[in-house]
């Protein structure tokens, strides 16, 4: 099937609205947590006339990003925004390869940095773009961790094998680590 600006603009609507939707009776106690965890644009990682120019999908993220969110500002008396990079956005230029050293160099956090100016006149969003290849943050008394890939938790292969022990021990290592 066929994915363009037409597909891309209509998945994120529909997906805006079931947020929109969902339980509005708890809206004034509910901070609504967006992750937006890379992979925002194609990219040409395997094949560079595959997809739009680079400009174009950037262009079309930060718009489609900046009126969602736009949206979900209405909705909701507070937002937070937290992002990653992934593997699609990456700068081939800079990371040939899986990027594993300074990850955020990348068009998604270019797109995210846009997006935040963007919406600066929206008081009830905030955003968080670390240098980290993951955001953490506090939610009821527990950290929660998100990533993108497995440049920080090594997952294995989810149509060969996922090691759920291997994946316990990194978490452990991680957990182990914080102060």
């Amino acid at each position: 099937l066929p994915f363009g600006k037409i597909q891309e603009a209509r998945r994120m609507a529909k997906v805006v609205s079931e947020v929109c939707s969902y339980k509005p009776q708890y809206r004034k106690n509910t901070v609504l947590e967006v992750l937006l965890l890379g992979d925002i644009i194609q990219g040409k990682l395997h094949d560079p006339l595959d997809g739009a120019n680079i400009s174009e999908q950037c262009s079309r993220a930060i718009h489609l990003l900046t009126q969602s969110l736009a949206h979900l500002a209405k909705n909701f008396s507070k937002i937070n925004v937290r992002c990653a990079t992934g593997n699609h956005d990456r700068v081939t230029s800079r990371h040939k390869e899986r990027a594993s050293f300074q990850k955020w160099d990348s068009y998604a956090t270019i797109i995210y940095s846009a997006v935040k100016s963007a919406c600066s006149n929206l008081k009830n969003v905030s955003f968080f773009i670390p240098k980290t290849p993951y955001v953490s943050y506090d939610v009821f008394g527990a950290k929660v961790m998100a990533t993108h890939g497995d440049t920080v938790i090594k997952t294995g292969f989810p149509s060969n094998n996922i090691n759920i022990s291997k994946i316990e021990a990194q978490i452990n290592t991680i957990n182990a680590s914080l102060k």
